[in-house]
């Protein structure tokens, strides 16, 4: 498959067919890990299991962030 990188809002992107998606495993909202390798983008489906603890060590780092998520009086306890 050949595709172009083009300007999208505030950056560049590439569209990838349904048919390459489905065969990949990726679906809409998947988080990818996107890494450079010899000169090339390699996207690679990230596990629910990295990306659970992602949103996690983030919620530890941001207090604000788990009250939202928890409710104050969880914090407490």
């Amino acid at each position: 498959m050949t595709t172009q990188v083009e300007a999208w809002v505030n950056g560049q992107g590439i569209c990838f067919s349904k048919d390459l998606l489905k065969t990949s495993g990726i679906h809409l909202d998947d988080y990818l890990d996107v890494k450079v390798v010899n000169g090339n983008i390699v996207l690679s489906k990230v596990s629910d299991i990295r990306r659970l603890k992602n949103v996690l060590r983030n919620m530890e780092e941001s207090p604000t962030l788990m009250r939202r998520c928890c409710g104050e009086s969880r914090l407490k306890n």
